[in-house]
């Protein structure tokens, strides 16, 4: 009797610890299914996220190179404006000798630098003339027509000769006296511009058609005014023409001159199909 009620405790004890046993089982079995489910979760996250961020980028860099287009063609217009406005307003009082000087020793950027307008750097050590339109600490802004900011640009124009010879070599430009007293002078521009949307940043170059010279190289060069990136033929590149302004009647109008926008020999010259090129941003 006694060794049956011994063995009758025994099979409860057993089945009370594989009871307990199957219990624990169970739980750390759905522990670890938790465990599995939440990494695979976080991860569908990550990468949806990655996704959504990398989608993101590549919006707002689309919509820098946008907004670097957008500057380039706006120093384009600036640069139009200031040849065929300015240059032809302010060299009307200018001095015939220097105007002639700038012309024989093939410095025509400095003309451009002179008469054309306010804010034109005369950087003669590089053979060229710089404007700026905005700045990284102060770019333009571009805004919705609700007035919603989208993004930013800042350019800077160079102008410099088509043909940078200089001697009797250098036929680019014409500088005679002979009837109407007239002056054409051949250059080149480079227009670079760099968009800005966010944490995106592209930048770009523009540059008259006829010069095949690469806009990064030539930037990056210690010497622009080099012949190696010069426009061949240089009247392939655009005109700057000054001419001796007309007198009005029993009015002489001495010692002055005037920069039409027409006649031209090549009126489109100037902004007829740049060459578009992106530059890696620094």
């Amino acid at each position: 009797m006694v060794l049956r009620r011994r063995v009758v405790i025994a099979g409860w004890e057993l089945a009370r610890w594989l009871r307990c046993g199957q219990s624990g089982i169970a739980l750390v079995t759905a522990m670890l299914a938790i465990f599995i489910l939440t990494i695979v979760v976080a991860a569908l996250v990550l990468a949806t996220m990655g996704e959504t961020g990398l989608s993101f980028d590549q919006s707002r860099s689309g919509q820098a190179i946008h907004l670097a287009e957008a500057g380039a063609y706006r120093a384009l217009a600036e640069l139009r404006h200031r040849i065929s406005g300015d240059l032809d307003a302010n060299i009307r009082s200018a001095d015939p000798l220097i105007v002639q000087g700038y012309c024989t020793s093939n410095q025509g950027w400095r003309i451009v630098a002179g008469y054309g307008g306010p804010g034109w750097v005369d950087d003669t050590a590089n053979r060229r003339a710089v404007l700026a339109l905005g700045s990284p600490a102060a770019p333009v802004e571009v805004r919705d027509p609700s007035g919603i900011l989208q993004g930013s640009f800042y350019a800077t124009i160079h102008v410099r000769p088509a043909d940078n010879q200089t001697g009797p070599s250098n036929q680019a430009h014409v500088c005679v006296s002979s009837g109407v007293e007239s002056y054409r002078i051949w250059c080149d521009y480079f227009l670079v511009a760099t968009g800005v949307t966010r944490n995106a940043r592209r930048t770009v170059c523009l540059k008259n058609p006829g010069n095949l010279a690469n806009c990064g190289e030539w930037l990056a060069s210690t010497a622009p005014g080099a012949t190696a990136f010069d426009t061949p033929p240089a009247t392939h590149g655009f005109e700057v023409l000054i001419t001796t302004a007309a007198s009005p009647p029993f009015f002489p109008l001495t010692n002055q001159y005037t920069a039409p926008r027409f006649p031209r020999l090549n009126p489109d010259r100037l902004y007829d199909r740049p060459l578009w090129e992106e530059l890696t941003t620094p």
